[in-house]
């Protein structure tokens, strides 16, 4: 059985909270604006949390209503670290317009996709999981 299942979530720091939920880790952003100190500080927490383990990752980012471009390059690159697939959860308008032009701009490593409920991006996420 992987190690995070048994980790004392959920976790939050000023940019992000993350909780475990059958295989797949949860973050979901607090803030508005995310700078490229608020990349660099979630993505090092989402890293120590998964303590080198690779799985899918649930980014409910409805709270965001903008990002700079040096954080979406981070969050693209030494931000797909130990990722398996990235599912966005949206809701409109805002948030949905900046996930697609993220997307559309920025090259990924791993699959991602974007959703506007939970239910159907954790059913994406959950074909990502690994023994």
């Amino acid at each position: 059985m992987p190690i995070f299942k048994y980790s004392t979530m959920p976790f939050q720091n000023d940019f992000a909270t993350y909780e475990f939920n059958d295989g797949i880790l949860h973050v979901r952003y607090k803030h508005i604006v995310l700078e490229h100190n608020a990349a660099l500080c979630i993505v090092r927490d989402r890293l120590e949390i998964q303590k080198g383990l690779g799985m899918p990752v649930l980014c409910d980012i409805r709270a965001v209503r903008e990002i700079t471009k040096s954080a979406r390059s981070y969050f693209s690159f030494e931000g797909s670290t130990l990722l398996t697939a990235v599912a966005f959860v949206v809701g409109p308008p805002v948030s949905k317009s900046l996930s697609s032009y993220y997307l559309h701009t920025n090259p990924h490593a791993v699959p991602s996709k974007i959703f506007v409920d939970i239910d159907t991006a954790v059913k994406f996420l959950k074909t990502f999981i690994q023994d």
